[in-house]
């Protein structure tokens, strides 16, 4: 008896905690077949109404939970379809802005109609759009940063980085953050850049640095993600951590979107799979594609992660359409 009670002591210490933190992800699939427009997402969001949005490589789609409902954009200054939807955000009019390769468009919800912005930005590539609490715009047109005052209905464009400008991240206390290609992050205020960090000039002129992805994380820190070098912690003094970087993991890792789903947990999307990083403990989960596994995830490119109302997960990924996860999907072993 002494000898089994040791075992099930030893097994409660070592095994429990091993299992508590690979628990398994159980994830639902939606694509073509599913009336997804295109396998490809680019870009996802939740309107105020509850309806989820779908940036794909064939159009813009409305999902109700049920059905998808499919948007062709018209571009009427190049009479062509400007279906390669990249961003997407809704303004405090219930109104959604929409980037694409052909122009940045604005969505009216009541009429169901698409307005582009200026015939300026006609032939622009728009991968960002960012909104203020003014309800002002920020969004970058092929690499350089625009400002849309919401009241007065003018566009500016802003003199920093011209060419160079990669991600946009705009706080709830409207301080507005950009990265570039060559491994900055700045701050903007009235429209003047100041440089936070600049990765080339401390590690040398590579193309591991170009910044992805910026988020706040809940005790005010940025969270970056990179296109080889992973993820990164700017403090508030200015200093970089790196949370997956490249001694971590012993690999390239392009970072592509960033969740914090929670004070224990930070989800990042890339092209090697979704990463499930513990704060805490600094340890870290890859969830990649494993061929026979209906509940795994459908593709190892994911581009984009968005949290739901009801706590659900959507991952749009480059081939496999939208995964959905949610935490009750594991209260059953599939």
């Amino acid at each position: 008896m002494n000898k089994i009670s040791s075992w099930l002591i030893l097994m409660l210490i070592f095994v429990l905690p091993t299992q508590q933190y690979a628990q398994p992800y159980y994830f639902n699939h939606y694509q073509i077949n599913d009336g997804l427009s295109n396998n490809t997402v680019i870009c996802s969001m939740q309107d105020s109404f509850g309806f989820l949005w779908l940036g794909t490589k064939d159009g813009l789609d409305r999902f109700d939970g049920n059905n998808f409902k499919h948007f062709d954009i018209r571009n009427h200054v190049l009479n062509t379809i400007a279906n390669n939807i990249i961003s997407l955000i809704e303004d405090n009019e219930k109104e959604i802005w929409i980037g694409t390769d052909q122009g940045i468009y604005i969505y009216n919800p009541i009429q169901e109609t698409f307005a582009l912005l200026s015939e300026e930005f006609a032939n622009a590539d728009v991968p960002v759009i960012k909104k203020d609490s003014k309800n002002n715009i920020w969004f970058i047109a092929n690499q350089s940063l625009y400002f849309y005052n919401y009241s007065k209905k003018n566009t500016t464009k802003i003199n920093v980085d011209e060419n160079n400008i990669s991600a946009l991240f705009c706080s709830k206390e409207d301080k507005l953050y950009y990265g570039t290609f060559n491994g900055k992050i700045c701050l903007v205020e009235k429209f003047r850049s100041t440089i936070l960090i600049d990765l080339e000039q401390k590690h040398g002129p590579k193309d591991w640095f170009a910044i992805q992805k910026i988020i706040k994380n809940e005790k005010g820190n940025l969270i970056f993600g990179t296109s080889k070098a992973g993820v990164g912690s700017v403090a508030k003094d200015n200093t970089v951590t790196w949370l997956l970087g490249i001694k971590q993991l012993k690999q390239y890792l392009y970072v592509r979107d960033i969740l914090q789903m929670n004070e224990q947990e930070y989800w990042f999307a890339t092209e090697s799979g979704l990463f499930i990083y513990n704060i805490e403990t600094k340890k870290f989960i890859n969830i990649k594609k494993a061929e026979n596994n209906p509940w795994g995830i459908s593709d190892n490119a994911i581009y984009n992660i968005l949290k739901d109302k009801d706590g659900g997960i959507w991952l749009g990924t480059y081939f496999g359409g939208i995964n959905y996860y949610h935490k009750n999907n594991n209260l059953i072993e599939k």
